[in-house]
Order: structure tokens, then sequence, then C-alpha cells
């Protein structure tokens, strides 16, 4: 019966699909301050912390669980405009990548660069440009580089403190540099049988792979991967 008329069917919609939808419009209703609902959430369920990041409370009605459990899928939905910045969490919502900062940093972003855990997203805008803490390079490299081939492998300081750590492991200590430089670095240290010029090789091939995963799934799945991490799976 929930098929389209033109399928044989009645064209009813589903419950499950209009129950999500109903869902997702309260949500949408908190994170927009839309009307009563949201104070009401403010004051008993939420206490001052932000929907996107709270946990789950073990005392929590099943429907606000549910609430809850919709906010990763929210989360792929919700377009920020960010405008001057100012009534952005710069930490708990999902503007950058649609995921909030502190699922990826935790409270790293604040001990690290010393920007205050409720501060907003005008905290690192100047004169309408990005001002990220030296300390946070990574989200530097992740907001404002332009990407290219060079940049990517290996002038990011991301992937080029991985490339260092992988040549470390690989008893050749050196200073990475950017691909045009690599590449040729590679071609003349690595050429032949031997077993150190070998692992040079499948070194580079392992980290090119491994920082283009990482690179992908921090762009298409929203799921960041750190330096250690993937130093590991290389």
């Amino acid at each position: 019966v929930c098929l389209p008329e033109h399928e044989g069917g009645l064209g009813i919609k589903r419950i499950s699909k209009w129950n999500t939808a109903a869902m997702m419009k309260h949500v949408w209703d908190i994170v927009s301050n839309k009307d009563s609902l949201v104070t009401w959430c403010n004051n008993e369920l939420i206490k001052g912390g932000n929907f996107w990041t709270i946990p789950h409370g073990y005392s929590s009605s099943w429907t606000w669980r549910k609430l809850l459990n919709f906010r990763e899928t929210m989360m792929n939905l919700v377009v920020y405009r960010i405008g001057n910045g100012q009534h952005i969490s710069l930490r708990h919502e999902p503007w950058l990548n649609n995921t909030p900062l502190a699922s990826i940093y935790g409270w790293r972003l604040a001990y690290d660069s010393g920007i205050p855990l409720w501060a907003t997203v005008s905290t690192v805008l100047r004169y309408d440009h990005w001002n990220w803490p030296g300390t946070m390079w990574q989200l530097q490299e992740i907001s404002s580089a332009e990407e290219s081939i060079s940049h990517l492998f290996f002038a990011c300081k991301f992937t080029k403190e991985i490339w260092e750590n992988i040549q470390t492991l690989c008893d050749c200590k050196r200073s990475a540099d950017n691909w045009d430089f690599e590449s040729l670095w590679i071609i003349n240290h690595a050429k032949g049988k031997e077993f150190y010029k070998w692992l040079r090789r499948i070194a580079m091939a392992a980290t090119i792979y491994h920082c283009w995963i990482g690179r992908n799934r921090r762009i298409y799945q929203n799921s960041f991967l750190n330096t250690a991490r993937i130093i590991a799976m290389i």
C-alpha cells in the first residue's frame, strides 16, 4: 500500500517515514530556537550544555533519547551560514564538515589552543578571514588551505608529520618537502634491490595511500583520523 500509485500501490506514506520527519522537525526546532519547546528543553534537559554534544543520560526519557539519536542524521543535513560567527558555537555545533570540533578534538581544542570552551566561531575570524591559533595547525590546514598534490604531499603540516615519522621508522630521518622534491628524492634514493630501498618504496606508497584515504574520510564521511592513527595504519 505504500508503493506509488503508478506502481500499483495506494501512495500511502510509511509510518516510519512520518515518524522520522516528525522527530527531525523537533530537532530542527530545538537547534534553531523556534518556540517554547526550546526554552523547556534548555532548562530541563540541556541545562547549559549544547544539544549537538550533550551525552545520553541514563535517566533520560525514551523520547529524548530518540531525539538525541537523530543528531548524526541531522548533522549531515544542516548547512551553516557563518556570517560574523557570533551565534555559532565553535566547539559544539557541526558547522565544519558537519561535525562538532568537540567530537574530533575533545578537550584538546580548549587546552591546546587556549580558546574558551563556549567560544563562538567569531573567535577565530578576523576581518572575514580565518585566524586559528598557531597551536591548532590541523584546523588551519583543514579550513583554509588550497588543496593540491604538492600541498597534500607533503607541504601540509599534517601529512608532513606523518611522512617524517614513517621515514624515521624506516631508519631514514630527514625533513619532508613538497611533492616535486619528494618524488625526485624517492627516485634517486629508493631505486634498487636492497632491502632498505625496497622498504622506502613501500613506505612512500603506503603513506600516500593512507593519507589519501584519511583525506577522503574527512571530506566524504566526516570522520577524522589523527596522525598517530594513520601512522599506525601505515
